[in-house]
């Protein structure tokens, strides 16, 4: 669990907290760099990408996180790759 995240983490949800949040943008940002490739990829390659983009958040210096935040205990999970 995870009480506060970082500004490198990206948050799951919706709204003006995980739209302003910085690492939120950050992510925005590298997806507007590999959209082109997404886009021109074959539709098995696509998933590549998409890992590609993962890489680039939990490899990121600091590196980052996908957190969703639990409606229990309020407190914040990574989601784990393959649901990032």
């Amino acid at each position: 669990p995870i009480a506060r995240p970082t500004d490198h983490d990206v948050l799951f949800g919706r709204g003006g907290l995980t739209n302003h949040h910085p690492g939120n943008k950050r992510f925005r940002d590298i997806i507007a760099v590999h959209r082109a490739d997404y886009v021109d990829a074959i539709k098995i390659e696509k998933p590549n990408v998409a890992r590609k983009i993962v890489r680039a958040i939990r490899c990121g210096v600091p590196a980052g996180r996908f957190l969703k935040k639990s409606a229990k205990d309020g407190m914040w999970y990574d989601v784990g790759d393959r649901h990032a």
